[in-house]
């Protein structure tokens, strides 16, 4: 090995037992525990909610937030994205409402009033102390919808097509983890959802 690749060599060990030794001291970030890096501050949104009241993002501020987009008309991907999250409510029993709060936005607002959401979201077996169905003005979805990485285009009357993520916010309000499509593990997610509101991984 030549001088220059053993100085390199030194260099990298000399930073390297720095860190372990800055890692040893403090112990491990959140991040490394969690394994679910800081994406950025989620944007928040004011928009009318199934019970006829408002919703916004800060006033969840201090529960994992859970967001997706969806449409009451959906008739292929949007069902499975929310049977999903129905089965996630589920399994957090007594923390759902209590630590988490699923938001999910209509992207065909003219349609789905709150009183339409109400019934969708019955329908599901929805509990309402932990998961709001939020509409708005078409400008207000839109620009809530963009925020978070989700496009949309009406192709019909009565569809709109749009991209489908699904966001992890934590208790601070900053995105963690974002899912696309709709055929994910729904326990990965859940999995997800627990470490934000526990502060370790399962096993740790």
């Amino acid at each position: 090995m030549n001088r220059r690749a053993l100085l390199a060599a030194g260099g990298g060990l000399a930073v390297a037992a720095a860190i372990s030794t800055a890692w040893a001291l403090s112990g491990p970030s959140e991040e490394e525990v969690l394994g679910l890096r800081k994406l950025g501050p989620a944007a928040d949104f004011t928009l009318a909610d199934e019970k006829g009241g408002t919703v916004t993002l800060s006033d969840l501020r201090g529960k994992v937030v859970l967001v997706n987009f969806m449409f009451t008309r959906c008739y292929d991907i949007c069902p499975i994205l929310t049977s999903k999250l129905a089965v996630i409510q589920d399994e957090l029993g007594e923390r759902f409402g209590r630590d988490v709060h699923f938001v999910s936005i209509t992207v065909d607002p003219e349609y789905d009033r709150p009183d339409v959401l109400r019934e969708f979201a019955e329908e599901t077996g929805y509990n309402p102390d932990g998961w709001s169905f939020l509409t708005g003005e078409t400008e207000e979805v839109r620009k809530a919808a963009n925020a978070y990485g989700v496009f949309l285009a009406r192709a019909s009357d009565d569809y709109v097509n749009h991209s489908l993520l699904t966001t992890v916010v934590d208790r601070e309000g900053i995105k963690r983890v974002q899912y696309l499509g709709e055929k994910f593990d729904h326990m990965e997610l859940y999995a997800d959802v627990a470490s934000l509101i526990d502060g370790k991984r399962a096993g740790l």
